[in-house]
């Protein structure tokens, strides 16, 4: 069974084709200022040219925020796209772009079922307590504040997996995971089994850990002396912030997470060591409270593009951790996650559709 894969973003967006859990020959990018009908028509002329078109089963798009009505994948039909359309003004920089395609792809395959897969969903479970802020719950209500998570599709398969290879093991009880999803925007989650607890991200992808062009958190007076010492406007703190800050601000333009983690690249001095050591010690702080949260930790698990560099930070972070909370072990079980997320959403969409 194959899926097509859309991942659209403000900025532009992936698509691929998905056949037996791997990718097929279709990958590509679309322009966020293209016309998505007239995209997806291409599509379908490519896929159709080569018989590929006659296998599809679902098409998936990855939406990044659905509210809490929406706890797992489900097919866009024209209620679902009502309730969506209603959300806007809560993501207001992606729902609509991203309902621009979900739409486009109603149209140009009308045979296919359309499945979204949030990265929201994971986290409509997140406990009140972890939700919201200390500010005035009218406020709050009206503006839609409140802490979510950005990489719920990587948390859940991660630990997912690691809930799989626990049972494998015959161990008792409920592992108490701390979810280590490595993109260019950093997240960690702390997870009991698949119910997440804490998460490191905040109102917006904006808060939380460091990445490789964003600030992460930060005191809200620095760019309120932004604003009115610097005499910057709200889109030269939102560039400031989102696109020259972390990874870019600290080494330089271009630099990713490999640059710093990499296994050539522990040992780098400068710049370099010093956004290392600054990282590390920003993860150490959000696996720290994951796991005040749990009540202790079992499992610590990456997943993301860059899961892969678990392998050098992980063995780093349950060094400096203290398990006493887990009765006494010195170290959470490590676990590296590797997938894409083009196959996490076909997955799910493939599922969605066969129901």
């Amino acid at each position: 069974m194959s899926a097509l894969v859309l991942i659209p973003s403000p900025a532009g967006g992936r698509i691929s084709l998905v056949s037996r859990g791997v990718h097929q020959g279709l990958r590509g990018r679309f322009d966020a200022d293209g016309a998505p009908a007239a995209a997806l028509r291409a599509v379908r002329d490519a896929l159709a040219a080569d018989g590929a078109g006659q296998k599809l089963a679902a098409i998936g798009v990855r939406l990044l925020f659905g509210g809490d009505g929406f706890p797992r994948a489900v097919p866009a039909d024209d209620d679902v796209l009502r309730r969506l359309a209603a959300l806007e003004h809560r993501a207001p920089l992606h729902l609509p772009c991203e309902l621009e395609w979900v739409r486009a792809c109603r149209e140009v395959f009308p045979d296919v079922p359309v499945v979204l897969a949030f990265e929201s969903a994971f986290f409509t479970a997140l406990p009140e307590r972890e939700r919201r802020y200390g500010i005035d719950p009218a406020v709050a209500g009206a503006l839609a504040v409140e802490r979510r998570g950005y990489h719920g599709l990587w948390h859940e398969a991660a630990c997912a997996a690691a809930l799989r290879a626990w049972r494998a093991q015959n161990r008792a009880g409920t592992p108490r995971t701390l979810s280590f999803c490595w993109e260019p925007k950093p997240e960690v989650a702390g997870v009991l089994g698949r119910r997440p607890l804490a998460v490191s991200s905040g109102a917006t992808p904006l808060a939380g850990l460091p990445g490789e062009t964003s600030c992460g958190e930060v005191d809200p007076s620095v760019l309120l002396m932004l604003a009115q010492q610097a005499g910057c406007g709200p889109e030269q703190v939102n560039l400031l912030a989102t696109r020259e800050s972390g990874l870019t601000a600290l080494v330089g333009p271009g630099t990713r997470w490999p640059d710093l983690f990499g296994p050539d690249a522990m040992a780098a001095n400068g710049a370099r060591g010093f956004a290392r050591e600054l990282a590390e010690h920003r993860f150490l702080l959000a696996c720290g409270a994951a796991t005040a949260a749990l009540g202790g930790a079992d499992l610590l698990v990456f997943s993301g593009r860059y899961a892969a560099l678990g392998r050098q930070l992980g063995p780093r972070l349950a060094a400096r951790l203290d398990f006493s909370a887990a009765g006494g072990q010195p170290a959470p079980g490590l676990q590296i996650v590797e997938s894409s997320l083009e196959l996490l959403v076909a997955r799910r969409a493939l599922l969605a559709a066969r129901d």
